[in-house]
């Protein structure tokens, strides 16, 4: 008895490090698979949620609300997203459900929608632990006796990797708790193969396993492996007597997998009832085939090949690359359990094996562990794909097979508290991360106060405050390279759509450089019709200056009526080493408001495109207070245009702002301007005050670099609150990001691009106009260089950023690592620590970082020019060499900044 009290407080102990932290976030959802499992959940069952394909096809069907209807049920993930959904449907269909509950119970839709859904889901991951842990705790006492299925519990709830997947709405542990039952099930088989209960509750479990996770489907082999265990084992009497039930309790359990799994995961299968996974009867073996859904086994299929086979065109196959198979995966357990259950579940497994290879039989005792170790890993840990989660159906294994090993030593005593006390000392060093405030948020909080925004306002204590900028329209920045240096286009078209009687006027292109020389703008518009798009105006003009204004009403009016238009601009300029800047905008008469309008002209541009705010007339732009303020100067980042005293309303009363102070900032973006108000400026929270100037003024933001594509962005959307992490309501949540606000612009680098000489021009016109360069995790400078085929050039380059020759100052690193008071224990080797790169072999790998604890870094631009980048020609024989490269394996994916 004393063992079900000792399992209890294994249990309390377990689901503590499991709870610690639960809204660890703040419901900031940086998960990329729990946001995408997130809105699933919210959005299925829900008919208005099904995409405008599956209306127009379902629209007749007699059966398109039948639950099994694969091509036209709401509760079909695959109806309701577009994206590849190659998830169990079991998990989400028990949080959905259990969402419902909650929400009608606390009388809060809340639990139901994407805010708190995925609450939900952690804590059905807790349930699931804790299950799991006294189905752990029953394999080892049925194996080896009582104190060692409360070893193995104890260890189990330790293991950090499963503390770790219980804090993400994620299908793995439900799908995990499905396996360990399974386990549980075998090894009653494994032991008395002639009843019948322990095959029943093999059948189900299976059959949820597969439904929730459908590699587990493998884990059918324990049941057949179970039996050869028990009649290997027993008396030789009788046992032929008992082969045929046995194989006819096999085939029962088959069916009962089955038909769990047509119920838990109906949309493998067409439909459109019950009876609709059974396809075309015909008389040759197997006579009946299987009705399965295409669209789910394709879904199945591409993951597998990304899992399978490396995929250097896919980004997140780059931290893989190079990474020799089994050895890594194998070395990573060490992070997902901690030294000392690695070393004796290592030592376990491996005397298990040898053990029975000796003896020529598999042991009653841990041959069904053993067996399942080397057959699971010897499948998982061939793949590509080596992210830790996938080996969480060994971990049991391990505590069992460590226990095992444990007890079989002389010095049984000290090993156990070994053991143990070491397990349990690293899942307190890795549950302070869920103790302490997330580092996007610190980083987020300190880029507010550290790092100026677009406009701040000085208060009487002296100190600047951000505001927020809100404009009517914005105009886009563009660069331009000369078509003889760039081949590429430079400006693109995009659909216009116009839904009143304009007049069009000019079309005014403003550029930052002196040295163009003379510069020419073809300006065309085009109207689209069904048949095609046609020319609609054509206007030619050249100025020497840094203006040029068309007239595109100079021989007839120009009425645009209504309906959908396309703008080109081809600019041409004389000295073509010049790369140019430009700020394409177009003004016209509106005739139903009777006002004048000047917008940006819809176009979109290869390399990227920094918006601004215009404060000339006709356009103003909005300053929005968060708190009450009293304002008595105001500060703009980066201004472009003459330098003039501006004029601010607020509630139609007229304030001054007078200009006091020019500082040059060293950028293409602009210069920061000072102004002093008269009168002091009083706002309240949510106040508007209207700025505007008296010729061509031209505000932005400050600009970040970031990574790009397939990372997150810093500083991210957070709760802003004063409350402890996790310890806010979600309708108090105040979520923003300084992007949100326009207190910066992002520009990324797209890193994910693949080496090129358009790539370096791009990352060179970027890294000049950015004020600062954040990177949120290391999914690029850790992964990128990994592969020299795609990216010869990604290493010298953070090599570069990090040792401070690219004239990008680091100013501050947040990092989070597992500790133990005053002892730090890293799981990341940081660029800025000055480890040989061969450390990078031993830290663990990306996912079991960048989601909960990763490291931020913000660089400030010094004196960054193109020169101080490493040269790219070097690392290349001829421009051609990457080109071809690229086009023997991977398809570039360079898009259009939009």
């Amino acid at each position: 008895m004393k063992h079900y009290h000792a399992l209890a407080v294994v249990l309390v102990l377990a689901v503590a490090w499991r709870v610690v932290g639960i809204n660890w976030d703040n419901y900031g959802f940086y998960h990329p698979d729990e946001r995408f499992l997130r809105d699933v959940t919210e959005a299925i069952g829900d008919t208005g949620q099904l995409l405008p394909v599956v209306y127009e096809r379902c629209a007749n069907d007699p059966e398109r609300f039948n639950f099994f209807n694969a091509r036209c049920s709401a509760l079909n993930p695959n109806n309701i997203q577009e994206a590849r959904f190659a998830y169990g449907t079991l998990p989400v269909f028990i949080v959905k459900g259990a969402a419902s509950l909650v929400a009608e119970v606390q009388d809060d839709e809340l639990w139901r929608s994407d805010l708190k859904v995925q609450l939900v889901g952690r804590g059905i991951n807790v349930v699931a632990e804790a299950l799991a842990i006294v189905f752990l705790y029953l394999i080892g006492y049925r194996l080896m006796g009582s104190q060692h299925g409360l070893l193995a519990a104890m260890l189990y709830a330790g293991a950090v990797l499963p503390i770790q997947q219980a804090h993400f709405w994620t299908v793995d542990t439900i799908a995990h708790l499905f396996f360990i039952m399974t386990l549980y099930f075998a090894v009653v088989i494994s032991q008395n193969a002639r009843v019948w209960w322990p095959y029943i509750g093999f059948g189900l479990a299976i059959g949820c396993a597969a439904a929730s996770r459908a590699n587990l489907v493998v884990a059918v082999v324990l049941a057949p492996i179970a039996v050869a265990i028990e009649f290997g084992n027993g008396s030789p009497d009788g046992q032929r007597h008992y082969l045929g039930r046995v194989m006819v309790r096999l085939g029962v359990a088959g069916v009962l997998a089955f038909l769990i799994f047509r119920l838990a995961q109906p949309y493998a299968f067409v439909g459109p009832d019950f009876l609709g996974f059974i396809g075309p009867i015909n008389t040759e073996f197997p006579f009946v085939h299987l009705n399965w859904n295409p669209e789910w086994r394709e879904d199945l299929s591409s993951i597998a090949n990304y899992a399978s086979q490396q995929n250097d065109s896919w980004p997140p196959s780059q931290q893989w690359m190079g990474r020799p198979a089994y050895l890594y995966p194998w070395f990573n357990f060490l992070w997902g359990m901690g030294a000392t259950l690695f070393v004796m579940g290592t030592l376990g497994v491996v005397t298990a094996i040898i053990r029975q290879l000796h003896q020529h039989q598999l042991s009653p005792e841990v041959g069904l562990l053993s067996l399942w170790f080397l057959l699971y890993f010897g499948w998982q840990g061939q793949l590509h794909y080596m992210t830790l989660r996938y080996y969480l159906p060994l971990y049991s294994v391990f505590c069992l097979l460590a226990v095992w090993w444990v007890e079989q030593i002389r010095w049984r005593k000290p090993l156990r508290i070994m053991l143990v006390g070491g397990t349990f000392l690293w899942a307190m060093a890795f549950t302070a991360i869920y103790r302490t405030t997330p580092t996007r948020v610190e980083a987020a909080v300190w880029m507010r106060d550290h790092i100026p925004a677009a406009v701040e306002g000085q208060t009487p204590d002296g100190d600047w405050v951000p505001l927020q900028v809100q404009d009517s329209d914005s105009v886009f920045l563009y660069t331009l390279y000369a078509s003889h240096i760039d081949p590429r286009p430079q400006l693109h078209p995009i659909a216009w759509k116009v839904d009143r009687t304009l007049l069009l006027n000019h079309v005014q292109i403003h550029w930052l450089e002196d040295d163009a020389g003379q510069v020419q703008a073809v300006v065309r518009i085009y109207t689209i019709l069904p048949e095609g798009r046609r020319l609609l105006h054509e206007t030619v003009g050249t100025s020497t200056g840094r203006d040029l204004a068309i007239d595109m009403a100079a021989e007839q009016a120009l009425w645009l009526r209504g309906g959908t238009y396309e703008w080109e601009v081809d600019l041409l300029w004389a000295n073509p080493e010049v790369v140019l800047h430009v700020l394409p905008m177009v003004d016209y008469y509106e005739v139903s408001s009777g006002a004048y309008q000047q917008v940006a002209l819809p176009l979109m541009s290869a390399y990227n495109r920094v918006p601004y705010s215009p404060l000339g007339v006709p356009n103003t732009t909005v300053l929005i207070a968060e708190q009450p303020i009293t304002l008595l100067e105001l500060n703009f980042i980066h201004q472009l245009g003459p330098a003039v005293d501006l004029s601010l309303w607020l509630r139609n009363d007229p304030y001054n702002a007078h200009l006091v102070d020019v500082v040059p900032m060293d950028s293409l973006l602009g210069e920061s301007r000072r102004y002093r108000l008269d009168p002091p400026l009083s706002l309240a929270k949510g106040d508007r005050a209207v700025v505007s100037a008296s010729d061509a003024v031209f505000i932005t933001s400050t600009a970040i670099a970031t990574d790009g594509r397939w990372d997150t962005s810093a500083p991210e959307r957070i709760c802003w609150t004063d409350k402890p992490i996790g310890y806010v309501a979600a309708k108090d949540c105040p979520f923003y990001s300084g992007y949100d606000y326009h207190w910066y612009v992002e520009l990324p680098l797209d890193m994910v691009e693949p080496d090129s000489p358009q790539k370096m021009r791009y990352l060179q016109d970027v890294l000049q106009k950015a004020d600062y360069y954040t990177i949120a995790t290391n999914r690029m400078y850790d992964a990128l260089p990994r592969n020299a085929r795609l990216y010869p050039y990604m290493g010298f380059f953070y090599d570069a950023l990090f040792n401070g020759d690219l004239g990008y100052q680091q100013l501050a690193r947040f990092a989070t690592f597992p500790r133990l008071g005053p002892l730090v224990l890293p799981d990341q080797v940081l660029p800025d620590m000055g480890l040989p790169r061969w450390f990078n072999e031993l830290e663990a790998e990306e996912a079991f970082t960048v989601y909960d604890h990763p490291t931020i870094y913000i660089f400030q631009r010094t004196d960054f020019i193109p020169e101080k980048m490493p040269s790219f020609a070097s690392l290349m024989e001829s421009n051609d060499q990457l080109d071809s490269s690229i086009k023997d394996g991977a398809t570039p994916f360079y898009e259009v900044v939009q």
